[in-house]
């Protein structure tokens, strides 16, 4: 791999983060704005690049393999919340906040971030594919186990798991697969408004990503030991037990490298919106997701150069 090129890319989102920052420090990008974009992002745009890599490649896949990424991609996100389960049980952290951080080193931003960072890497061809199709076990394992630890182990209504993981893009996922495992033919109009679309995910997504970072502390955030400990595990040695365990299985390199990146991407936003839902400290979770996003520009081209 081309490790200057990468490092490149890199910049360039680190860069836009930077903007929607500072952005945000200095009142141009108000939290309504936040908010607004968050959403168009997540159910526009990034539903477009899911439908996009699909529509604006000649891939072709059955249902066989569609499932074996699945399968990848599920195994990863269990390998996370396992590792992370063991070492907040095993280290002395205070009991209110082993299941904060808890999430905090399992949730990563696959979409947000992790998307990204692919395309930037391996292009918008399979690997967009593959990190699209992780927001299946994604979801599922978030807003059920995930859900249940910040409850107090409490069930979740089928009701609420339903309206929760019956997101946009996880509907566009099932008709990205629609699309890959059927002879369905799609207007042309129609891939050109959706590649016309999915170009807006990768800076809208970085704006947002700093805009919501720059109302938290960044002082405050490294004061934080723990947080210190969250880095190390969700950058660092997850992408490294997921990129072993892949290896050993010899999944595909592509595969196996979105995998990667998807591991060791910061922790995802979606910790604090749940922490607030549920009555925890979301300001506490805040500074977890800044730490491991500044820290994760340093760390993400360094796990690209020596693991892919």
């Amino acid at each position: 791999m081309d490790f200057s090129a990468l490092l490149s890319k890199l910049v360039i989102l680190f860069t836009m983060m930077l903007v929607g920052y500072f952005c945000a420090k200095g009142k141009i990008l108000d939290p309504d704005f936040t908010k607004s974009a968050s959403w168009l992002t997540l159910n526009v745009f990034m539903s477009s690049s899911i439908i996009n890599a699909v529509t604006a490649k000649s891939i072709e896949m059955n249902f066989r393999e569609v499932l074996v990424i699945l399968g990848v991609a599920a195994l990863s996100l269990v390998l996370m919340y396992a590792v992370s389960r063991v070492l907040v049980e095993l280290l002395p952290f205070p009991p209110e906040r082993k299941n904060l951080l808890e999430l905090l080193m399992s949730v990563t931003n696959n979409m947000f971030l992790g998307l990204p960072v692919a395309v930037a890497i391996f292009g918008d061809g399979p690997a967009a594919l593959y990190m699209s199709l992780s927001c299946l076990p994604f979801n599922a394992i978030l807003y059920t186990y995930g859900v249940s630890r910040l409850r107090g182990q409490k069930n979740l209504r089928p009701a609420d798991f339903l309206r929760s993981v019956l997101s946009p893009p996880l509907i566009a996922t099932l008709i990205a697969i629609l699309l890959l495992v059927c002879p369905i033919r799609v207007p042309s109009v129609a891939v050109e408004l959706i590649s016309t679309l999915s170009g807006a995910t990768v800076p809208v997504s970085m704006l947002v990503v700093g805009a919501s970072l720059g109302r938290v502390s960044l002082l405050a955030a490294f004061r934080e030991k723990s947080l210190y400990f969250v880095v190390f595990e969700r950058l660092i040695l997850m992408p490294v037990i997921v990129w072993g365990v892949l290896m050993l299985m010899n999944v595909e390199r592509v595969l196996r490298g979105t995998m990667v990146i998807m591991a060791g991407c910061a922790t995802g936003v979606a910790v604090t919106a749940l922490a607030i839902t549920y009555g925890k400290d979301g300001e506490y979770t805040s500074q977890g997701i800044l730490m491991s996003t500044l820290l994760s520009m340093v760390t993400m081209p360094l796990m690209a150069y020596f693991l892919l």
